[in-house]
């Protein structure tokens, strides 16, 4: 199926073209914003400030999802690289380019993400989820750690400092390198948890090495390899690397097993079952 979406605001008209196939997330065929010097004031535009949120909606999700005994949680992304790469053509080239020549403009897309985040935030705890998630796949794997402290950092500060207040757990979820993350996580903000902490190649933590370092301040969701184990490999190696990641990160509590990230589609039954077996003989605090 091919989706085009047109926004038109008082400045002029965005349009965005996606190829929809099906069980598979959009493609972009034509991004949003062409030029992003002459079209953020129509995006802009798209960036106000909500007034209000579906609670009925909320409540009925919430509703369902405890009745399967799981946690209800809303979710919100924050500013940097990560989060504005499929908006604009070009991607990571040309926002690279934005931010050599006309770096303001970065700048006030932040703000504004960061003003417009903070009021969906506050609407978000009126409702008492039990946790909030915070979305930035990518953050250090498709931008420095210095754009990520200047871009993202700063609404990560806010909004899970706002959690806390609340009394609601965060969870961070990036995917991609995230150990240098863990660290500004830990020493910078109030996040609870953060995921999904990923192997070489596509990340760079070891499991071990980070529950050492930082486990008594931050909870640890992950991670087992999306392909080569969940995927790929038999149901005897998921449940050896399950092992091996609950023996590496659950002494003392604060760790979730989980795989690196979603699982694909052809996961293959019996290797989701393993996991759910070493996790039965191995995921006990005594």
């Amino acid at each position: 199926m091919l989706r085009r979406t047109t926004w038109r605001t008082p400045d002029g008209d965005l349009t965005q073209e996606d190829i929809c196939f099906r069980g598979e997330p959009p493609t972009h065929r034509e991004r949003a914003v062409k030029d992003l010097d002459a079209d953020w004031p129509k995006l802009r535009w798209l960036r106000r400030e909500p007034v209000g949120i579906d609670i009925d909606t909320i409540d009925q999700i919430r509703e369902e999802a405890h009745k399967r005994d799981q946690a209800f949680g809303l979710g919100i992304s924050y500013p940097g690289f990560q989060g504005w790469e499929g908006l604009i053509e070009g991607s990571i080239q040309s926002l690279t380019y934005v931010y050599a020549d006309r770096p303001e403009i970065l700048d006030e897309w932040a703000e504004v993400d960061l003003a417009r985040g903070t009021k969906l935030v506050e609407l978000f705890l009126e409702t008492r989820p039990d946790y909030l998630g915070l979305g930035g796949s990518g953050t250090l794997t498709l931008a420095s750690p210095e754009l990520a402290r200047r871009y993202a950092l700063p609404a990560i500060k806010r909004w899970s400092a706002m959690a806390k207040a609340a009394g609601v757990p965060t969870v961070l979820h990036s995917c991609g390198r995230s150990r240098e993350l863990v660290r500004m996580l830990v020493e910078e903000t109030d996040v609870s948890c953060v995921n999904p902490l990923e192997v070489p190649p596509m990340g760079d933590v070891d499991l071990a090495e980070v529950k050492r370092a930082h486990g008594a301040r931050i909870a640890l969701m992950g991670n087992l390899h999306t392909t080569d184990v969940m995927l790929r490999g038999t149901a005897e190696q998921v449940y050896e690397v399950a092992r091996d990641a609950i023996l590496a990160a659950g002494d003392g509590g604060g760790f979730i097993l989980s795989t690196g990230d979603q699982c694909a589609p052809a996961t293959p039954e019996e290797n989701i079952f393993a996991l759910h077996r070493a996790v039965e003989e191995f995921g006990v605090y005594l």
